[in-house]
């Protein structure tokens, strides 16, 4: 989305976003492959349906669709 904005304030904040982002990822999948395989099931499934909501609705404010997600 930043790479489509004329306005350099709006340009600047989706590429800060997106950035941010890209830092939330990384710890959700360092705290993901060090604590998943030891949540039950009833948990992993709330949790799996909170993060794939999170990812989806951040795509769409940075207008970036996820592939395959």
């Amino acid at each position: 989305m930043a790479a489509g904005c004329k306005e350099l304030i709006f340009k600047e904040g989706f590429s800060k976003i997106g950035k941010d982002e890209g830092r939330h990822m990384a710890i959700v999948l360092t705290l993901m492959e060090r604590d998943y395989p030891t949540i039950c099931e009833e948990d992993k499934s709330i949790i799996t349906k909170q993060i794939r909501a999170g990812y989806l609705f951040l795509s769409a404010v940075l207008y970036e669709p996820p592939v395959e997600f």
